[in-house]
């Protein structure tokens, strides 16, 4: 942008400058006053070498005066009628690619994903590789810094079916992330932890299959009596796998979820044993219940 903008005044004067490459903004700042005779740039960018007396401003480019610069005239001012040049700065980020952002997007709030915490994401990855778990995808590295500057590391693996959970284990120290002090471990209204969810899935069997290969074969049963379900015992909570008929589909999750596998109801501990579930109107959506 800068170039064309001394493009531009060569056309409007009539002189021939030489143009003087640089590889990017900040090496061409540092050059201003030894190797350049003058050159166009950001007003930020130039601050501190106008400060020290290092540059000189001549004009701006744009239709005002600037406030901290205020003896610096326009360029327009300057004998360029109707001269008018703007910098700006884009950004970009690829395309969420995570499956509860395309659920969100396409079928709009509810229960978007889940995932569960192993002792070792890359243990756990190759062990369920190895029993044959073509769906699980990863290692995938992550992580922030909190404010107070502590890093933060985890790694996680995703599935490429909606009926599994994606892994996310700490690569820290885990109360770094999630603080476990018994009191923050107690909702306000009751709420202890999770016990349970129900998982819609497409294809029984096959679910089964993915989840043996995951967990081992003694954490997933099956019941004789029910025959589209089976359930997968965790520490301390249970996965439910249904595969239900449409009409029975229907009490389990909202109509533009239907075509879909993932969570469908989530059950939570409750320290008041109260039987109502929570307010849709209050959970986006989300059918939670009392365990």
């Amino acid at each position: 942008m800068n170039q064309l903008v001394m493009e531009d005044i060569k056309r409007r004067a009539g002189i021939v400058v030489l143009h003087v490459p640089f590889g990017g903004g900040g090496p061409a700042v540092q050059a201003a006053g030894r190797c350049r005779e003058h050159d166009f740039a950001e007003h930020a960018a130039l601050r501190s070498q106008i400060a020290a007396g290092k540059v000189k401003p001549l004009a701006v480019t744009g239709p005002k005066r600037l406030l901290e610069l205020p003896q610096v005239p326009t360029v327009a001012e300057s004998g360029f009628p109707g001269f008018e040049a703007h910098s700006w700065i884009g950004t970009w980020a690829a395309p969420n690619e995570e499956r509860w952002y395309k659920t969100l997007q396409t079928h709009g709030e509810g229960l978007m994903d889940f995932a569960l915490l192993p002792h070792d994401t890359m243990a756990v990855l190759t062990q369920a590789l190895a029993r044959g778990l073509d769906s699980l995808h990863g290692p995938v590295d992550g992580g922030r810094v909190r404010p107070d500057g502590r890093q933060l590391r985890w790694r996680s693996a995703r599935s490429s079916t909606g009926d599994m959970p994606f892994l996310c284990g700490d690569i820290t120290p885990r109360p770094w992330r999630v603080p476990d002090a018994h009191e923050l471990c107690k909702h306000a209204n009751g709420a202890l932890g999770i016990a349970g969810l129900t998982v819609r899935v497409a294809d029984l069997p096959r679910s089964v299959a993915r989840y043996r290969a995951l967990v081992g074969d003694s954490a997933v049963t099956q019941t004789p009596d029910r025959p589209n379900e089976a359930q997968v015992n965790l520490l301390g909570a249970v996965i439910q796998l249904v595969q239900p008929p449409e009409e029975s589909d229907r009490q389990l999750t909202t109509p533009q979820h239907l075509s879909l596998e993932g969570p469908r109801e989530l059950r939570l501990r409750n320290a008041t044993r109260s039987p109502h579930g929570l307010d849709p109107r209050l959970t986006h959506s989300a059918r939670i219940r009392w365990h």
